[in-house]
C-alpha cells in the first residue's frame, strides 16, 4: 500500500516563519537535453534536484516557531517560500532510517521557539529527491490541463483523491513526489514509512490511502 503524505487538518504541524536568506542568488544546473537552467534556492525543492552545498548559505538563517495551543511543537510544517516542508530531527532520522543518504536535508542554522533561541533543537528543509510517475490513469480519478507545452495531471477533489498507483513503479520506495506531468506538488510514502510515522507519534501529518495495481 501507499499513501498521500500531507500536513494534518488538526493544525498540529509546525507553525513557523523564516528569517534571512538570499532568494535572489542563483546557480546554473544541468537540465534536460544536455543544457543548463538557472536555479534559485527554492527551485531545487520544486524540481527534486540535489542542491550543491555552496547554495546552503543562501537559505533561511532562522526559523521562528510558535508553539501549538497545547504548548507542543510539531514534527513537520509548511515552508511555502521554498516549495517544501520543514521537518524535525525526529522525522529526519525516521526518513533516513528507511532511505539512508537518499533525500537531502538542509539545516536551518537558528531555531527560536516562542521568541527564545533554542540551541538544542534542529529543524531541516526537506528535499525529496525521488520523483515517480506512478499513477495508473485508468484506475484513478484525475483530470488534465495543458500548461507550457506539457500535459499536467491533477486530482479530482482535493482531500478526497481517489488514486491508484502502479506497484511495479513504487516497489522499494518509501518517500517520493510526483513528476512534472503527474501530480508534482504531491508527496507519497510507503505503508512501512506510514506505519513507522504513526508508531513514533510524529505530529503534523495526515495520510490518504492509495490503492495499487
Amino acid at each position: 500500500m501507499a499513501y498521500i503524505f500531507r500536513l494534518s487538518s488538526d493544525l498540529s504541524w509546525i507553525n513557523c516563519d523564516f528569517v534571512g536568506g538570499e532568494p535572489q542568488k542563483t546557480t546554473m544546473v544541468p537540465w534536460e537535453g544536455g543544457g543548463t537552467r538557472e536555479f534559485g534556492f527554492e527551485t531545487f525543492f520544486l524540481f527534486s534536484k540535489k542542491m550543491p552545498e555552496a547554495m546552503f548559505s543562501h537559505g533561511p538563517r532562522r526559523v521562528n516557531i510558535n508553539p501549538n495551543p497545547d504548548g507542543e511543537v510539531g514534527d513537520v510544517g509548511p515552508a511555502p517560500e521554498y516549495d517544501t516542508l520543514i521537518v524535525s530531527d525526529k522525522l529526519k532520522s525516521l526518513i533516513s532510517r528507511f532511505e539512508p543518504n537518499l533525500h537531502q536535508f538542509i539545516r536551518v542554522p537558528e531555531v527560536a521557539i516562542g521568541g527564545a533561541l533554542d540551541g538544542g533543537k534542529k529543524f531541516w528543509l526537506l528535499n525529496v529527491l525521488v520523483q515517480l510517475a506512478a499513477v495508473s490513469i485508468e484506475k484513478s480519478r484525475v483530470r488534465f490541463k495543458e500548461r507550457n507545452g506539457l500535459r499536467h495531471m491533477g486530482p479530482r477533489g482535493f482531500g478526497k483523491e481517489e488514486l491508484s498507483l502502479q506497484k511495479s513503479v513504487i516497489d522499494g520506495h518509501h518517500l517520493w513526489r510526483g513528476t512534472r506531468e503527474q501530480l508534482q506538488i504531491y508527496s507519497f510514502c510507503s505503508d512501512a514509512l506510514h506505519d513507522a510515522i504513526l508508531n513514533e507519534n510524529i505530529r503534523g501529518l495526515d495520510f490518504r490511502h492509495c490503492s495499487e495495481v
